[in-house]
């Protein structure tokens, strides 16, 4: 019922002042697990107040309501339109978008804010070469190696300090995903998530939900993590904070003879340091690996290597 509006300075949508829109708060969800009579709720109600708050301030939120906006919202990230890869600025999805017969265009860069509001993307299909940004002036292949590579693959490719929120991805089909150059001189990344390939910050992901395919028969030369929510978590003393989150996914994958190879219904690897919560959370994971020096999976977490991890309440097949 929410009246959205385009802004024609950023072709993004937005709301009338008044509206409000909702959004699982990680401000409450230590006192809700509690019990804590003042707290009935994990979410919070926010009013729109144009006047007051600047265009993608959490009073004036940029807002994504149809295919056109979805693409035109990763081409603004892409061009520096919104500056920052979105860091400081919030994002409302506000309706279900069906992506059956259209280009998906997935968030090379993501360090906002982004509020599902319970809302779908669908039939996302991506294979090999097709995971593509806006490079100033055409579309073309994500770079492989280098600053503009996100070294993995989902529909945010990487997040650094992002927060993700109430967003189901539904019927996923992820193939063929281009073997990446090296991060680091020991290693390379093509980690893949249903909905974040590499998580590189201190990242909340809350009430979002997955369900499809991750498969490819690339021989890859790392240690690749592989998940139904979350590829990979790295970096030295940040976190990952998963809550209430499910996934429904089929992961097929080929490793070269030396590696090996992280799949989890949660998060495919946690490693380098820092933390990891799951808490509330389920999983359903098939597996299949056809070559790999070791295989590493689990319906939550395929490989933790980190300093601190805690797992609360979760269900997993």
């Amino acid at each position: 019922g929410l009246t959205i509006t385009t802004n024609s300075s950023d072709g993004l949508g937005e709301f009338n002042d008044g509206a409000s829109y909702v959004y699982t708060d990680k401000n409450l969800i230590d006192k809700y697990r509690a019990n804590d009579p003042d707290t009935p709720y994990d979410i919070t109600a926010h009013k729109v107040a144009k006047t007051s708050g600047n265009r993608g301030s959490q009073d004036n939120p940029y807002v994504i309501s149809s295919v056109t906006e979805w693409i035109r919202f990763a081409k603004n990230l892409d061009d520096g339109s919104i500056p920052n890869k979105g860091s400081g600025k919030f994002f409302v999805l506000a309706k279900n978008l069906d992506f059956a017969g259209e280009t998906f265009h997935p968030i090379r860069f993501f360090n906002g804010t982004f509020y599902g509001m319970g809302n779908k993307l669908s039939n996302i299909s991506l294979t090999g070469a097709e995971w593509q940004y806006w490079n100033g002036s055409a579309y073309a292949q994500i770079p492989l190696s280098g600053a503009e590579s996100p070294f993995g693959y989902g529909v945010f490719c990487k997040t650094t300090d992002a927060t993700i929120t109430d967003l189901i991805v539904n019927t996923f089909n992820y193939r063929e995903m281009v073997k990446t150059g090296k991060f680091t001189t020991s290693r390379g990344m093509s980690d893949t998530g249903g909905i974040i390939g590499r998580s590189f910050g201190n990242d909340v992901i809350l009430n979002c939900h997955s369900a499809g395919v991750i498969s490819s028969s690339i021989a890859y030369d790392n240690h690749n993590g592989m998940g139904g929510i979350v590829g990979a978590h790295s970096m030295t003393s940040s976190s990952l904070f998963v809550y209430r989150c499910s996934s429904k996914v089929d992961i097929t994958t080929n490793m070269n003879s030396k590696w090996n190879n992280h799949i989890g219904g949660i998060m495919g690897d946690g490693h380098n340091g820092g933390s990891l919560r799951i808490y509330d959370c389920a999983a359903n994971i098939i597996t299949t690996v056809n070559s790999a020096a070791n295989s590493a999976s689990s319906a939550a977490v395929g490989c933790v290597e980190i300093q601190t991890f805690y797992m609360v309440n979760f269900v997993g097949a």
